[in-house]
């Protein structure tokens, strides 16, 4: 049995055999812990790394829309206006012609002759080219006239036929009295008149032609 004052050799081999082998192990400890503090160092380095990236790029997006919607409502400025026009010259005032001397009696005399000698020679032309108008006339009214007084050769025959058989139906004789004929045998005569002739020219009178 030991004593009061001293420790138990067993208790002292313990507590040695404790302390040798935390001394032992405290370098494990030590380096494990350094390594997983290392290993959680690295970790949040690289998660705050991806983090910031991810933010790098969503302000990168978000700068990029805005400025494009800028640009999308941006109007296009507006075009410079026209120069103004030069102003017009000013009013040229002309001054007015001096009035025109009245004609002296002689000129106006000289203008009334002329004047009539045109007149003049234009109603000489209109009267020679009616002369030749009425002549044409008069003359296709002559032309007419002969072939109204020439009869046609169907109705001679018939008259000459009738002639004939006048005087043996009612007992005349056969000069008596023909179709169309005096008794004396001499042809009626015929008379032509035109109111278109007679006022073209006055000298065309309704003739008698034998």
């Amino acid at each position: 049995m030991n004593d009061i004052g001293t420790v138990n050799d067993q208790v002292v081999d313990s507590v040695n055999s404790v302390n040798t082998l935390l001394a032992g192990q405290s370098p494990a400890h030590a380096f494990a812990m350094l390594d997983t503090v290392m290993a959680e160092t690295l970790g949040m380095a690289m998660y705050n790394a991806v983090n910031r990236q991810q933010n790098a790029g969503m302000v990168n997006s978000a700068a990029v829309t805005a400025a494009c919607a800028r640009m999308l409502n941006a109007y296009p400025p507006a075009p410079a206006p026209d120069p103004a026009p030069p102003p017009p010259p000013p009013p040229t005032v002309h001054a007015l012609p001096p009035p025109t001397p009245a004609p002296s009696g002689d000129a106006m005399v000289k203008t009334a002759f002329s004047q009539g000698g045109n007149a003049i020679t234009v109603l000489q032309g209109a009267a020679a080219s009616a002369g030749a108008v009425a002549q044409e006339a008069n003359d296709d009214l002559q032309s007419l006239a002969k072939l109204a007084a020439m009869p046609p050769a169907g109705a001679s025959t018939a008259t000459a036929k009738a002639a004939t058989a006048a005087p043996a139906a009612a007992g005349t004789p056969a000069g008596t009295a023909a179709s169309g004929t005096v008794a004396s045998g001499a042809p009626a005569p015929v008379v032509t008149a035109t109111p278109q002739a007679n006022a073209a020219n006055p000298a065309n009178n309704p003739t008698t032609h034998s």
